[in-house]
């Protein structure tokens, strides 16, 4: 019997949190970053940097997305490993400077810098077919 009061009040305590929410409310927007789908400034969707470098080759493979992080999307026949490859050259070319790079087997990331301070990040993986790999830019995830 001394369990079931003491867990009581808590269950009730934990319930009453959950219905109301913490209290705290975090707004954040990201801002739009550059402009080659012509997305309206202060769009809440950002864009793809007129600067960015797009592996030739590579296909647009947007469509509709909720992630509010995800900026572009491409798939191209080439592996992962060319594709990290041509990344790592061509970034910095651009002017992006890289701030991490994190190779792996079935996936890799690149995080870089704009010039204007803003980091960005390419998650490269096997597409879902397979056949192809999938490239993500993104805004950085802190």
């Amino acid at each position: 019997m001394h369990v079931r009061y003491t867990v009581l009040p808590l269950v009730s305590m934990l319930f009453v949190v959950a219905a109301t929410g913490c209290g705290a409310t975090v707004s954040a927007t990201p801002s739009t970053i550059g402009s080659t789908n012509n997305s309206p400034a202060g769009s809440a969707q950002p864009t793809v940097p007129a600067d960015f470098p797009v592996m030739p080759g590579a296909m647009r493979a947007d469509g509709p997305s909720s992630d509010r992080d995800l900026i572009a999307t491409w798939t191209t026949d080439a592996d992962g490993a060319q594709v990290y490859e041509f990344y790592v050259s061509a970034l910095p070319t651009a002017g992006f400077v890289i701030v991490g790079l994190y190779p792996g087997g079935s996936a890799a990331i690149i995080r870089f810098r704009r010039p204007d301070g803003a980091v960005l990040q390419l998650a490269i993986t096997a597409a879902r077919s397979g056949v192809a790999t999938e490239v993500q830019l993104r805004l950085d995830a802190p």
